[in-house]
Formats: structure tokens, sequence, C-alpha cells
């Protein structure tokens, strides 16, 4: 039986992550977070480890037994990030590595799948171009993408040499999270779903032109189980892959949402706050050959993200 290790257990992706490879899977599952982690029963596959992966005794709770894989989720989001670069430095960079590191020396070549982000590949993209491919070179533009950079080359040359075979996916916006998530520059993604639902007025910090990649958690989950598993003798020395997601004017997606409510859409009203536009709604089309071939998928339509968005909230 294989043995999992996922760091960020408690968080919102985390949370239906082991509830899926719970209910899917045949797998002990090692939960780990700094927040209390509420949501598991009592099964038997289950060990859950309060604390952070810099903690030694964190450390040597995990890797008391054999660890068969790694997904690791846990960060210090990017609105925090950008507010304390140091503090996420400690928990974004030298944390996770030092992990790494220490997984590694008894767990030789373990696979670890490892959570970045679309953030790594910046922002200002040139209207005139293709869009973003798998050539598309890194530059980051806030202190969370640099972070995120920093570990995705550094996964990179430790499985070049032998070390561990990582795959880092980089996450698009991932729907619908739990509404006012603190220190998630991004949260109007979600916070539209949530606002619809309920009938509620909600005004969007972006123009309704502002174009984003998302993905259901559903869909997420689905990628992060596959990673675990999939080989990666595609992937080369470059260990990064940009997944396949739904790229949407948030005009269209509040639209979709409106027609599965009955919200009206005269309920949304838009702003333009330059910086999150700029960041956040500023995405171009998106072409993800290296994943494709390795088998992630994207959600089957806007229709269908949306659809298990709202079954969640």
């Amino acid at each position: 039986m294989k043995r999992i290790v996922v760091t960020g257990a408690a968080g919102f992706v985390g949370r239906h992550l082991c509830l899926s490879i719970l209910c899917n899977t045949d797998w002990e599952i090692v939960c780990v977070d700094v927040a209390p982690i509420t949501f598991l029963n009592n099964s038997d596959r289950i060990e859950v480890i309060h604390g952070d992966v810099g903690n030694e005794r964190v450390l040597a709770q995990i890797l008391s037994k054999k660890v068969d894989g790694v997904v690791h989720l846990a960060a210090l989001p990017g609105g925090s990030a950008e507010a304390d670069p140091l503090l996420s430095k400690k928990v974004n960079v030298d944390s996770p590595i030092r992990f790494f590191d220490k997984l590694s020396l008894d767990n030789p070549y373990v696979r670890i799948v490892y959570a970045s982000t679309i953030a790594v590949l910046g922002a200002d993209f040139d209207s005139s171009s293709d869009g973003v491919n798998d050539n598309t070179s890194p530059n980051p533009a806030i202190t969370y993408g640099f972070h995120k950079a920093i570990v995705e080359l550094e996964l990179s040359e430790m499985s070049r040499r032998g070390k561990v075979d990582a795959i880092s996916l980089r996450l698009p916006g991932i729907v619908a999270r739990p509404a006012n998530n603190s220190g998630l520059k991004s949260a109007f993604m979600s916070d539209i779903f949530h606002a619809l639902k309920s009938k509620e007025r909600y005004t969007v910090p972006v123009p309704e032109t502002g174009k984003v990649w998302i993905m259901s958690v559903q869909q997420c989950v689905s990628n992060l189980i596959f990673a675990l598993t999939s080989p990666t003798a595609l992937l080369g020395v470059n260990r990064a892959v940009n997944l396949p997601c739904t790229w949407v004017s948030l005009y269209a997606l509040a639209e979709e949402i409106c027609h599965q409510t009955g919200a009206s859409s005269q309920l949304i009203s838009w702003s333009h706050d330059e910086v999150l536009a700029r960041t956040f709604a500023n995405y171009p089309a998106l072409t993800t050959v290296k994943a494709d071939k390795l088998g992630f998928c994207s959600d089957d339509s806007l229709s269908s993200l949306v659809s298990r968005a709202l079954s969640l909230i």
C-alpha cells in the first residue's frame, strides 16, 4: 500500500485531495498542516501531523516510515507573500527544499508533485503574441511567483541528479475557493461564484474584458492524483508543466454562472484595479502540448467547470 504525504492538507485543495485519495484509492495518507485537520474520518489509512515541514519534529514524524509520494501544497499565498517576502522565502522556499532534501535521503527517487503556479509566468503579456506555450520562459512579477520558480528549478535539478522524481504543476486559478479567502489577491475569481449563487451584489475589481485561466477544484485534484503515478520520461530536464485549463473572459464566466444560478447579471458591476487586472486578468491563449501528451486534462467545458464549482458552495 502506498504511503502519500499531503502538505497543506487543511487547505481548500488539500482537503478535497485527501478526501478523493481516501475514496478512490487504497493509499495511506499522511496529512500535514499547521491548521487543524477536522474533515477526515477515523480511517486507519490516515495519519494526521500538525505542524510545519520546516519543523524537525514534523519532519521526523513524516520520515519515520517509507514515503511513496508527496503532494506539496503548503504555501504562504500570494498577497501574504508580497506583504512579507522574508516569511515567504522561509515558507515557500527554504522549508520545502529542506524537506525534499531530507526526504530523498531515505526515499531515493521518490515522486514529488509540487503545486506551483501560473504566477511564475509573470504578467504584462504581449497582446500581439501567439500566447503562452511550453517554451514561454518564466518571468514572475510577484514575490510568490519568484519563490515558486526557485523551487521548480531546484526540483528539476534534484530530478536530474536522481535524488527525486519530481513534477511541478503550474496551477491556474482554482474555483470556487471559500468566500473571503484571505491572502489571495485573485480571490475575486471565486467570490463571483459565491455572490451570484446567493443573489448578492458584487463588484469585480477588474474589467469584464479581463481573461483568466481557471480550473475546478475537482479537476485540479484529478490532475494532482494523476501526477503521483504518471510517467515522467517525456518531461526531460525541465520538470515544470503548464496545465491545460479554461481560458475565459470574466464577462463570459459571470454570464454562465448567472445562467446556472438564475441570478441577474445586473448584480455584477465592474471596476478596474490596474495591478490586479495586469497580474490576474491579462492572460492570453494557452497551449499545453507537453501536459496534453502526458495525459493531464482541463474541465470539459465552461459549463462543466461552473457546475462543478457551484456544487461545492
